[in-house]
């Protein structure tokens, strides 16, 4: 589903950071193509010859990250995919497979946050030749305890019981509002983040059935995915974990099962930077991912 851009639904918005967005939004148009009966779109914009695979989070589509798109293009070719309404994380690395494919993508960095960091983890674990430096920021991974795996599990069976029996109209706001909890930025440009998620999801671009697939995806990752430290032993890449010590919507189990699995990483920790990092302590996250990546 496309994006449409509406100027007269932004009026509150900084006219200063609205012009960053637009300009963003008229040299970025979807690509796509179809597998399995699903429609894929990504960006495929930027300069030079290396590429970066950038995975966005539990928001699914890329413009939601364009401001970290629009620094990593003036190094790298940046492919940035929307997600499809696809219940497997199997399916979503299969569709980016296909992706990298027509795009004749033999090689590339890859950078996720939150979501896009597990996502990013399935697609290393697949394709560890392929890929040369990889960034995972505010996220978790695999679990090697079952009754925490079960539990987590149990959890997020009740919220896909849940989300399946109420209708959308209930569920939109929920949502709406849980996800703008975890914008922490300057309240401009919150506007116009908070502006973008309430548009994509009166639009039904962002709907029940995402969320649906979400945490059917966030399960079959838990039930399905058992990473380890020795799966990437012979692999000549580098890994980034990016972390906050205040980030609610990722435990401190996380982080200590991440350098288990990971032990060779480097590792940044920001204080009092929220889940999105990103936003709340831009400039200091560009020039650490910058940094990493040899820029």
């Amino acid at each position: 589903m496309e994006f449409n851009f509406e100027e007269k639904l932004f009026k509150k918005v900084s006219p200063i950071v609205l012009k960053e967005f637009q300009e963003f939004q008229e040299v970025h148009h979807f690509k796509s193509l179809e597998f399995r009966g699903y429609q894929w779109k990504y960006y495929f914009e930027g300069t030079g010859d290396k590429i970066i695979l950038s995975l966005p989070g539990g928001l699914r589509y890329p413009f939601f990250n364009f401001k970290i798109i629009t620094e990593l293009e003036k190094y790298f070719k940046v492919l940035a995919p929307a997600y499809p309404r696809i219940e497997s994380l199997d399916g979503l690395v299969d569709g980016i497979q296909v992706i990298l494919q027509k795009e004749n993508i033999e090689q590339f960095n890859l950078w996720g946050t939150s979501f896009g960091g597990i996502l990013a983890q399935c697609i290393l674990h697949k394709f560890t030749e392929m890929v040369d430096r990889i960034i995972i920021g505010n996220t978790g991974t695999t679990i090697n305890n079952e009754d925490i795996v079960n539990k987590k599990v149990k959890s997020m069976k009740k919220a896909i019981r849940i989300l399946s029996l109420l209708p959308s109209f209930i569920i939109r706001p929920v949502v709406s509002k849980s996800l703008l909890k975890l914008f922490s930025c300057p309240e401009e440009e919150k506007v116009l983040y908070e502006t973008l998620l309430k548009n994509a999801v009166a639009k039904h671009i962002l709907d029940k059935p995402d969320m649906l697939c979400h945490f059917k995806c966030l399960m079959d990752f838990f039930q399905n995915y058992r990473f380890s430290s020795s799966d990437l032993i012979n692999w000549n890449g580098k890994i980034f974990i990016i972390e906050s010590d205040d980030d609610t919507a990722v435990g401190e189990e996380s982080s200590d099962r991440l350098k288990e699995v990971y032990p060779q990483a480097e590792h940044y920790l920001f204080h009092e930077a929220g889940h999105m990092p990103i936003l709340s302590r831009k400039e200091e996250y560009y020039s650490v991912v910058k940094k990493f990546l040899s820029i």
